[in-house]
C-alpha cells in the first residue's frame, strides 16, 4: 500500500515535469514567432508612426507575457531600423549622429519622429495647396488666352 502511493506521487510529479516541459516548449516556440515577427516588421508607406509604434509594442508586451523584455535599446533600432528610408532617412541619420541609442529612451525617439511626421505632413499640405492653386491659375489663364 506504501509503495502505490510512492509510485502513484511519483506519476503525479512526472506528469507534472512533464506538462510543464511541454508548456516550456510551446512557450519557447511562441517566442520564435515573435521574435521572427519583430525581425521582419517594417513601417508601410501608408502606416504612421504611430500605427509603427502600435505594432512593434504590441510585440513587445506579447514577448513580455511570454518572458522576454526586450531592452528599450532594441526597440529603439528595431524602430528607425524599420522606417521607411525615403521619408526618413534625413531625420533617422541625424537622430544617429546626435543620440546615444542606447541610452535614449524608446518614447523619446517616438516623440522626436511623431513631431518629424506632422512637419512633413505640413509641408506637405502646403505644397499642395501651391500646386492645386498653380493648376487652378494656370488653367484660368489658358481659358482667357483661348477667348482672345
Amino acid at each position: 500500500e506504501i509503495t502505490t502511493r510512492l509510485v502513484g506521487s511519483e506519476m503525479c510529479i512526472r506528469d507534472s515535469k512533464s506538462r510543464n516541459l511541454g508548456d516550456d516548449r510551446v512557450r519557447e516556440a511562441r517566442l520564435q514567432t515573435l521574435m521572427s515577427e519583430f525581425d521582419k516588421l517594417k513601417m508601410e508607406d501608408t502606416d504612421t508612426v504611430d500605427d509603427y509604434v502600435g505594432k512593434l509594442s504590441d510585440l513587445a508586451s506579447r514577448a513580455a507575457v511570454l518572458g522576454e523584455i526586450m531592452e528599450a535599446s532594441k526597440l529603439v533600432k528595431k524602430f528607425l531600423k524599420g522606417l521607411p528610408r525615403t521619408k526618413f532617412i534625413h531625420i533617422v541619420a541625424s537622430l544617429e549622429q546626435v543620440l546615444d541609442l542606447n541610452s535614449t529612451g524608446f518614447e523619446d525617439i517616438v516623440g522626436r519622429l511623431k513631431a518629424f511626421e506632422e512637419r512633413i505632413k505640413e509641408e506637405t499640405q502646403d505644397e499642395d495647396q501651391s500646386k492645386l492653386m498653380f493648376v487652378k491659375n494656370d488653367a484660368q489663364g489658358r481659358g482667357s488666352h483661348s477667348n482672345s
